[in-house]
């Protein structure tokens, strides 16, 4: 079925109904071809393809963010260039990409951008939809997390169309690298993927939307780990061993503590 942005929307009993049937229900055969589709995980079905800095500045007028976040984004460049010149010069690759380094390093490092993180493994998007529910807890306001599924080869994410895919080198970011990471980037005044999709209307849906209930979230990440898909891989370092860690118990918790409302 399609919603009303245009967007295919695809419903699934269980997380192993998923495994068994995406690949079918997404390419229309057995095989998916390479490259073709990217994923994005939420925890919650009801959350938009918004990237952070409009949902961080939402009562700033659509038109002028656009402007703002490269506003926001010189700042940050600047300061990083007082604070570690030798890094910037290392790693000068070529302007975009240069350009696309420093805004994924923004974003994880809690600076609102444009940009919405995709892997090219529909398993690390859907590993992302349910840590995420399992470390926050249950979300009452869905009952199904959602795993996105985007068209790469649709003719509305091209930079004459104002979002667009972009890729930062994989051998200079170990996490983008274990993540099969990549981004869109939207520069236009729109606040989310869905109302681009909707207002360029493409002929077949350029966006897939995939639902599979929030209580299969144990079986999930179990399921998961055994593909070796995890923090401690995906984010190597400390942190990434402390989050999986703490998702690894995430089940037992659920079982002993009252859930909220």
């Amino acid at each position: 079925m399609e919603n009303s942005d245009g967007i295919r929307i695809v419903q699934y009993e269980s997380w192993p109904h998923f495994k068994s049937d995406f690949v079918q229900d997404l390419a229309g055969q057995s095989i998916m071809e390479r490259d073709r589709f990217v994923f994005r995980g939420h925890q919650s079905a009801d959350w938009c393809l918004t990237p952070s800095f409009d949902r961080t500045y939402s009562s700033i007028p659509l038109e002028r963010r656009p402007k703002l976040a490269k506003e926001l984004m010189e700042n940050f460049t600047r300061y990083v260039g007082e604070y570690d010149p030798k890094s910037i010069r290392s790693r000068r690759i070529g302007p975009d990409e240069d350009e696309m380094w420093l805004m994924a390093l923004a974003q994880h490092h809690g600076l609102p951008t444009r940009l919405l993180d995709w892997s090219r493994s529909p398993y690390i998007a859907s590993y992302f939809a349910f840590t995420d529910l399992l470390i926050s807890g249950m979300s009452c306001e869905s009952t199904h997390v959602a795993i996105w599924a985007m068209d790469t080869t649709s003719e509305i994410w091209s930079e004459h169309c104002g979002v667009r895919l972009v890729k930062v080198p994989r051998h200079i970011d170990e996490r983008i690298r274990n993540q099969g990471g990549l981004f869109s980037l939207s520069v236009i005044p729109l606040a989310s993927l869905e109302d681009h999709h909707r207002s360029m209307d493409p002929a077949s849906p350029a966006l897939t939307k995939f639902l599979v209930p929030q209580e299969e979230a144990a079986v999930a990440i179990e399921d998961l780990h055994t593909m070796d898909i995890h923090h401690a891989q995906l984010f190597p370092g400390y942190e990434g061993c402390v989050r999986a860690a703490r998702i690894q118990l995430a089940p037992t918790l659920a079982k002993i503590t009252p859930a909220r409302n």
